[in-house]
């Protein structure tokens, strides 16, 4: 048997997703499976699900259901679907496995060619489904948690642990206390929450926003681009950029990851989008997102949004001028706005805007004027240093704790955001 190993935050599954002729049942085997030595209780169930995505939406198309009666992994299955109609459709299996009532695991899906005829999938690793399937996303400042709840009861997943929550009275909102931990609680209101782990309170919790369309994604060896428009995807492939455009199908959100779906004309395509800071391989360019794409049975890995985004949106306050750090109290700034290609903030004593160019080998900046009042001579040192490195700028990262780095020949800049843009995850 074959074992499929995928990118740990992207649920691309690796079946071979040409067209066929149809006419012939499709039967789809395999193992579920996992490599924790953790034993199953009697009363756990194993299923296999065919699913159907088209353009209204998601649709099971056929189930087998595997009590296990005090077996163990791996679980083989074999599922059987007929008369499946393959154009402008993408059919994807996914396998779970529950612990009476409670989902236990997982498996990321699979894309699968209806017309295959009888198919072998291999090894499909179930995953906690706290990493694959878990909830709504929230980013709480340098922090992020997925929170679920049916009821009266929820589970919250942060810092590599899954908290129980049982619903709690509250004058507004919804409020879900940990189980045995009056100091761990999650206080939702609409799109922002409360949140306490132990006594420590976070920053404002936010709900994550997933990727909207327009999208675009790209990645090399061998260079690729994926846009998505309103109903419509196109992929660029290759050195010599061969060109596929299919209608754009349901998107689904699960947990961190967005899956978009595109089928038709001879071709399907799924693409998983997570919020999580990506650089791209030639260039070094930070982008908002990874991203791993399926199309025609083969998978290409990459980057997607804009490197504008991860600028725009806040205010960035100045810490270190090459490697110098600032005068205490004194306040160095940056804001981007990505519409008019313009930056402005404080420099130290005057305040300051220019424009900035942002392509794909790098950023710089340009044409930037200050007021003119005098301050302290060591302030002014300060400003005049400022202005020397940005005119220098021609690159820019954000490192593992959020904060921007600028690079160029006069020197280093580093700067953290007074709040995160909306919808944005830390990296990681």
């Amino acid at each position: 048997m074959k074992m499929i190993t995928l990118p740990a935050l992207l649920l691309l599954g690796l079946a071979g997703c040409q067209l066929a002729p149809q006419g012939q049942p499709l039967v789809l085997q395999g193992s579920l499976f996992y490599p924790e030595r953790i034993a199953l209780p009697p009363d756990s169930v194993a299923r296999v699900t065919l699913k159907r995505f088209d353009a209204t939406g998601g649709q099971v198309v056929a189930t087998q259901e595997i009590p296990l009666q005090g077996r163990q992994v791996p679980v083989p299955f074999s599922l059987e679907a007929t008369a499946l109609p393959a154009e402008a459709a993408v059919y994807e299996l996914r396998g779970s496995v529950t612990l009476g009532a409670e989902p236990f695991r997982i498996t990321r899906p699979v894309m699968v060619d209806p017309g295959a005829g009888t198919v072998d999938l291999g090894m499909l690793r179930l995953l906690p489904v706290e990493q694959v399937a878990l909830g709504t996303h929230y980013v709480c400042g340098a922090e992020e948690l997925l929170f679920s709840a049916e009821g009266e009861t929820a589970r919250m997943a942060i810092q590599g642990r899954v908290v129980d929550m049982k619903q709690a009275r509250a004058a507004s909102g919804v409020l879900y206390r940990a189980l045995g931990d009056e100091t761990t609680f999650f206080h939702g209101k609409g799109n922002e929450a409360v949140v306490e782990i132990e006594g420590r309170g976070l920053p404002t919790c936010r709900r994550a926003e997933a990727p909207a369309v327009p999208f675009r994604a790209r990645g090399q060896e061998p260079p690729w681009t994926v846009s998505l428009a309103p109903g419509e995807a196109e992929i660029l492939l290759g050195y010599d950029q061969r060109r596929a455009v299919m209608p754009l199908l349901t998107a689904t959100t699960e947990g961190r990851v967005t899956r978009f779906r595109a089928a038709g004309s001879g071709h399907r395509l799924a693409m998983d989008v997570a919020r999580r800071n990506c650089n791209d391989s030639m260039s070094g360019m930070p982008h908002p997102y990874i991203v791993a794409v399926e199309f025609d049975g083969q998978v290409f890995t990459g980057c997607g949004g804009e490197p504008v985004d991860l600028l725009a949106g806040r205010e960035w306050v100045v810490e270190d001028l090459d490697g110098g750090g600032i005068i205490d109290r004194s306040r160095v700034t940056l804001v981007f706005d990505a519409a008019e290609r313009r930056v402005h903030g404080r420099a130290s004593c005057n305040t300051y805007t220019g424009g900035f160019v942002l392509t794909g080998e790098g950023l710089s900046f340009g044409n930037v004027a200050a007021t003119r009042m005098a301050c302290p001579e060591a302030l002014m040192n300060q400003e005049r240093k400022f202005f020397r490195i940005l005119e220098g700028v021609n690159r820019f990262d954000i490192d593992a704790t959020g904060a921007l780095l600028l690079f160029g020949g006069n020197g280093t800049m580093k700067a953290y955001p007074t709040s995160p843009p909306p919808g944005a995850a830390p990296p990681q």
